[in-house]
């Protein structure tokens, strides 16, 4: 499976043994703000919808933030830095540095080599096995080219 974003849609690239498929999911995402009186006057100015919530930060506390819908996800980074310039790059945000194909797997709890079921906008795992046989790895050869050295690496264990 692999994921991009265009639009305001989220491509999923499923591999199966017969094909592969496309599948294009709408999505919505969100970024959040620290909570700023001029922050919000910023997003009226520009027209930009805005909520104020409260959500659990890094230590599972409740705290008020600025909740902030992308307009575009094609466009997620430049809309991030658009508001990280405005405020000379002094501001908090959260869930910012998160690309949005990796936040939707994360989200709907998706894994590489995972079994889905498709319906409408909704994507499920299912929780059986990789349905392709992976080989297993017995070393890693590295090459630097700059130096004309050649070293191997040993794998000390499978995870």
């Amino acid at each position: 499976m692999d994921a991009y974003r265009s639009k305001n849609k989220i491509i999923l690239w499923l591999k199966t043994a017969d094909k592969d498929v496309r599948v294009k999911i709408k999505a919505r995402f969100w970024v959040y703000i620290e909570p700023r009186r001029d922050v919000e006057r910023f997003l009226d100015r520009h027209n930009v919808r805005y909520r104020t919530v409260k959500r659990r930060n890094c230590f599972w506390k409740l705290t008020r933030v600025i909740e902030v819908e992308v307009p575009n996800i094609g466009l997620f980074e430049g809309f991030v830095r658009a508001i990280e310039k405005n405020f000379g790059y002094r501001i908090r945000l959260y869930d910012a540095d998160i690309k949005p194909e990796q936040m939707f797997l994360y989200k709907h709890d998706l894994k590489p080599f995972q079994a889905v079921v498709i319906e409408g906008n909704n994507v499920k795992g299912l929780d059986e096995g990789a349905s392709v046989v992976l080989k297993r790895i017995n070393g890693i050869k590295f090459i630097y080219l700059h130096e004309r050295k050649t070293f191997h690496v040993r794998l000390l264990r499978w995870i």
